[in-house]
């Protein structure tokens, strides 16, 4: 995992914390349950051992046998 530049994130927050979400919707810092909260991911100041968590879509496709298979998009 590499950083991406601070100009890649969007905030989003409720007035009582916030986090830093990337383009491709990494949550790269978040401190829970208020701000100054210890942060919960921290991928913004350790790419390898600070978590992340990826946010995006989930859908269900059908495999060739019928099962039911989830599908990153």
């Amino acid at each position: 995992m590499s950083y991406h530049p601070i100009e890649n994130y969007g905030i989003v927050g409720d007035m009582h914390t916030v986090a830093l979400v990337g383009m491709h919707g990494s949550v790269d810092w978040l401190c829970f349950p208020r701000f100054d909260s210890p942060s919960v991911f921290a991928a913004l100041l350790d790419a390898t051992i600070g978590y992340a968590n990826h946010v995006g879509l989930y859908a269900e496709e059908t495999g060739p046998r019928g099962e039911a298979r989830g599908v990153r998009s």
